[in-house]
């Protein structure tokens, strides 16, 4: 049995919820909630109305509005609160250890999205807030829902750092049979396939709500896995992790799926416009990634660019008043373009290899015509060879009747 650690989550939404319910079954587990108010009534009630109805936090878990309460002695810390939060999180948490090296307990967090006004990711904060510490940070890339994850329901996630030492540490601590860990060694990847994932996800369910073709989903969804290892890996994603199950499979799952967040606000925006969406989020009763991560992406694209057909449509829909109907047929239509595409690129793909098999037969054939030559050549000097064999054989035979006669002309003379 392995050795109680100490776990301090930082932040109280779904995701620090659930995982503080799974997570201390094998540890001692501390959880941070801002609000103290609500900190107050879930540690009454053991339960979240707001971000986890349903779902009992076990006794065993510590409560409190006290960050500086909730990290004492703690093992490590999981930075459990959305992109656009996580830099004052961050600056919190070094206000209170300081910046001693050495004081520090191992740090993860979970946030998939870019902070806007820098275009960085997690990574790169915790780099800006704690350069001259160097800070070691790991991210842990949860694909389960929330609520399957609180239930202890089988998950599977991905935990990268560019440390492979660090990561089989955390990920011996965090590790249970329900709660699976795939180590990772390429840090950006994982960050930016959660990154891009929420933005298309959103595209998907916008396209998909306008029903209009049942295969529309799939069309979508092969477009937007296309889109996300293009742009993660001219961002440094190696295409390997963005097709693996923190890019490609993360965006399968939370595409497919009414638990997640990205996909109920795209089918919200097509059904009920941008603003009673935009009004919840802006009043924080409700947190989007994709929302806020966009305005980042699309950025980084017209920067460097980049095609991103997707991500340029949800951003046009949230910041630039494109109504969500027309963004739908466009994105509907870039998807049949991909597909038609496909089709005949495949069909040239199939043209080429018929000529190429053209080519191979004639080329048999003219090997055959070779081999056919060749075998000629071989029965004819096999001919020639019978016919020199035949030849000494008779020039042997001519010999042997010469010294007969020799012998005989001989033997004679001696009779006389």
């Amino acid at each position: 049995m392995k050795p109680t650690k100490k776990i301090a989550i930082a932040g109280g939404g779904a995701m620090g919820i659930a995982l503080a319910a799974t997570l201390c079954a094998h540890n001692a587990v501390s959880l941070w909630i801002r609000d103290k108010k609500r900190a107050k009534e879930t540690k009454k009630k053991r339960e979240s109305k707001k971000h986890l109805p349903g779902v009992k936090i076990p006794e065993s878990v510590f409560i409190s509005s006290d960050l500086a309460e909730v990290i004492e002695g703690a093992d490590l810390i999981i930075v459990a609160v959305p992109s656009f939060n996580m830099r004052d999180v961050l600056q919190l948490l070094k206000n209170l250890f300081g910046e001693k090296e050495g004081k520090w307990p191992l740090l993860v967090g979970l946030a998939k999205g870019m902070e806007k006004e820098t275009l960085q990711l997690p990574s790169d904060m915790v780099g800006d807030i704690f350069g001259r510490i160097g800070i070691p940070y790991s991210h842990l890339a949860v694909l389960g829902f929330a609520s399957e994850i609180a239930r202890g329901r089988p998950t599977t996630e991905v935990l990268a750092s560019n440390d492979p030492v660090l990561t089989k540490e955390i990920k011996e601590i965090l590790e249970t049979e329900e709660f699976r860990i795939l180590a990772s060694d390429d840090l950006i990847g994982v960050q930016l396939g959660g990154t891009l994932k929420n933005i298309l996800t959103i595209g998907i369910a916008i396209g998909e709500a306008t029903e209009k073709d049942p295969k529309i989903r799939k069309r979508l969804l092969s477009s937007a896995i296309e889109e996300l290892v293009s742009i993660g890996t001219a961002l440094g994603g190696a295409p390997e992790t963005l097709k693996d199950i923190s890019g490609q499979g993360d965006l399968i799952l939370t595409s497919s799926s009414s638990l997640s967040r990205s996909y109920r606000v795209g089918k919200r925006i097509y059904k009920e416009g941008i603003l009673p969406i935009k009004n919840e989020i802006e009043k924080r009763r409700f947190t989007a990634e994709g929302w806020e991560s966009v305005q980042a992406v699309y950025r980084i694209c017209q920067e460097r660019d980049l095609e991103a057909p997707i991500v340029t449509e949800v951003y046009r829909v949230i910041y630039e008043g494109k109504s969500p109907e027309e963004a739908a047929e466009h994105l509907v239509n870039l998807a049949k373009e991909a597909e038609r595409k496909e089709k005949e690129e495949k069909k040239k793909g199939k043209s080429k290899d018929k000529k190429k098999d053209k080519a191979k037969d004639k080329d048999k054939d003219k090997d055959k015509k070779k081999d056919g030559a060749k075998e000629k050549a071989k029965k004819k000097d096999k001919s020639k060879d019978k016919d020199k064999d035949k030849d000494k054989k008779k020039d042997k035979t001519k010999d042997r009747d010469r010294k007969n006669n020799q012998q005989k002309q001989e033997d004679s003379k001696d009779l006389l």
